[in-house]
């Protein structure tokens, strides 16, 4: 069950911050007593009930006053404590973290369905409103699914990663991700393989595969080491 401490379960905002007190080792920043993390779910991108979902890479925040800056800038957001995180000892840290892994994407996917429920719940209503103000939509269309899918369009980019493909040749399938799949975030990839950052689009790629898996805080971990090796680089 998640632990909400600030917002209503019955009526989430699609805006998460998730956090824990600290115990002994912080891996992020050794002075931190809190991690948190912020996860944003996108109803705008949602498509035949998949909702995308943002997760941003973790922070460590040096205490409960600093935490309480962050949620009041927030404005309008969920917060949702975990299980204090302390690792047992350095040589079961690894395990411990991949534990906790697991546990953070049960939140997530839990957050999410939430969400979704909520979404489904309003929408009716929403689209009623939307009728009194704009009328009947003339023309619709409906757009189809596009073929190959969502892993067939992932695995399509790794493959031209691996084979050494020129920008021209990643650019469909970039524009057709950037059409059907806006969860992720291919102009930032699309720039790595212009300025030929390998190593860095090869992350990309891994992000994208673990946001499609559902292993969000994986896809945080990927992203965090993305800006790690941008920022060396600047």
């Amino acid at each position: 069950m998640l632990n909400f401490v600030k917002g209503d379960s019955q009526a989430p905002t699609g805006n998460l911050i998730a956090f824990c007190k600290v115990i002994g080792k912080n891996p992020f920043e050794s002075d931190g007593s809190i991690i948190a993390i912020h996860v944003v779910v996108s109803n705008i991108s949602a498509r035949e009930n998949s909702f995308p979902v943002v997760v941003f890479p973790p922070v460590s925040l040096k205490n409960e006053p600093e935490l309480s800056r962050v949620i009041s800038f927030q404005g309008k957001c969920d917060v949702i404590r975990l299980d204090d995180f302390q690792i047992p000892s350095d040589s079961q840290e690894q395990e411990y973290m991949n534990d906790r892994l697991e546990q953070f994407n049960d939140l997530v996917r839990d957050y999410v369905d939430l969400y979704q429920r909520y979404h489904e719940k309003i929408a009716p209503k929403l689209s009623e409103e939307m009728k009194l103000l704009t009328g009947p939509a003339e023309g619709e269309k409906r757009v189809s699914s596009p073929s190959g899918g969502e892993q067939a369009t992932l695995e399509k980019l790794q493959e031209l990663l691996k084979t050494g493909a020129g920008p021209g040749d990643f650019s469909p399938v970039i524009r057709h991700i950037e059409k059907n799949y806006p969860q992720y975030d291919i102009q930032n990839f699309e720039k790595s393989i212009h300025q030929d950052q390998t190593e860095i689009a090869s992350l990309y790629i891994k992000k994208f595969f673990a946001i499609h898996e559902e292993r969000y805080e994986a896809a945080a971990l990927f992203q965090a080491r993305i800006m790690q090796m941008e920022s060396a680089r600047s």
